[in-house]
């Protein structure tokens, strides 16, 4: 018997207890901006090796990203390959179970030394703030789980998948392969920004399909050489590859229809990615490629253009959410059932940490 979506729900919620229940009409609308990502700042990335495997996870510092093509209209007339192979739906999880939102926190001190997690409300993946949108926006289409642990002054927002693996069942990753320059040997990269949203501070991450550059370089399988450990206490190992810069983000997509991706909207900005890359096809085969900007992307969906309203409930959730997670030893859970509709918080009982022992002592500790 095929296993129920309500499932994965209970079986995440058993032996947990419920503290309250969040009703979307409740949220309020602060008096402050929360329209705009303010003291945006690019502050680590990393790639994940194609090797790793989930008993031998290993990452690349800083990574190297896939590259947009220069000539985005020599695509045309190109005929797409349909893809229904299975694929990993979340890498850090995979690789990571126990411990996704580790490489974060070993990347960044690599990357920008002097940045300062002591001023930072939520560390969290793009994909937990564009689910909490969809809640607040009443557009919610599926159950979730976010998990949360309160590590010293921030709080961690631990995305949970259903499934590890999924089909993508469309020609959308074989548009991605025609259209940048990929790396070979390294797969899923990942960027690692901060800003402001309203009056909290975020540490954000995110999958980049490509960036906008030209400098590419290929790397040769030679360099396990060069493997490190973090820690005894981790099971994550690392490679120091080139040097970490800001980069100009690009979002990827394909489409057989005339409809625009509008939830590309959130995906950006919850990122500040730069450029959209459409490709139009019929039947696999591209008839147009559409490059538009965020900005470009807002005209087009009118109704993005007065967002306040929308921002300011998700910045009050937020809130929320930061006054239930208190106690630092505790894992605690927010849990939307498509069902009924229902948003639950729960805490859960005897759940392990999310991070490793050295990263709790080292960022618990108020020193960070």
């Amino acid at each position: 018997m095929a296993k129920k979506s309500s499932d994965w729900l209970t079986w995440h919620l058993k032996n947990s207890t419920l503290i309250t229940e969040i009703f979307q009409n409740e949220l309020t609308i602060p008096d402050f901006d929360c329209t705009q990502l303010n003291n945006y700042e690019q502050i680590g990335s990393y790639s994940w090796s194609s090797y790793s495997r989930p008993y031998n996870p290993i990452i690349v510092i800083p990574g190297r990203p896939s590259v947009l093509i220069q000539n985005l209209q020599s695509l045309v007339s190109q005929h797409l390959i349909f893809n229904s192979e299975q694929s990993i739906i979340d890498e850090n999880r995979f690789y990571l179970h126990n411990h996704p939102m580790e490489p974060i926190l070993r990347t960044v001190p690599i990357c920008s030394p002097k940045f300062e997690f002591s001023k930072i409300d939520f560390l969290t993946d793009r994909n937990n703030l564009r689910k909490l949108l969809d809640f607040v926006e009443n557009k919610t289409d599926r159950s979730f789980i976010i998990d949360f642990q309160k590590v010293g002054n921030f709080i961690l927002m631990v995305r949970n998948e259903e499934r590890n693996l999924g089909r993508d069942n469309s020609f959308g990753k074989d548009f991605e392969n025609v259209a940048s320059l990929v790396n070979q040997g390294y797969c899923g990269h990942r960027r690692i920004v901060t800003y402001s949203f309203g009056d909290l501070n975020f540490v954000t991450r995110f999958e980049v399909d490509c960036v906008e550059d030209d400098d590419l370089e290929f790397k040769e399988d030679d360099y396990f050489r060069n493997k490190l450990k973090f820690s005894d206490k981790s099971k994550l190992s690392y490679i120091i590859d080139g040097k970490f810069r800001p980069r100009v983000l690009v979002e990827l997509t394909s489409r057989s229809k005339t409809d625009f991706p509008v939830k590309k909207w959130a995906q950006m900005f919850f990122s500040k990615t730069d450029y959209l890359v459409i490709g139009r096809h019929r039947d696999g085969i591209l008839n147009r490629i559409q490059k538009l900007s965020f900005e470009q992307v807002t005209h087009i969906l009118q109704n993005r253009k007065n967002i306040q309203p929308t921002m300011g409930r998700l910045n009050s959730l937020m809130h929320k959410i930061k006054e239930l997670v208190k106690d630092e030893n505790c894992v605690y859970s927010l849990v939307y059932d498509y069902s009924n509709k229902s948003m639950k918080f729960c805490k859960l009982d005897n759940h392990q940490p999310y991070l490793p022992n050295d990263l709790i002592e080292q960022f618990s500790n108020k020193n960070i």
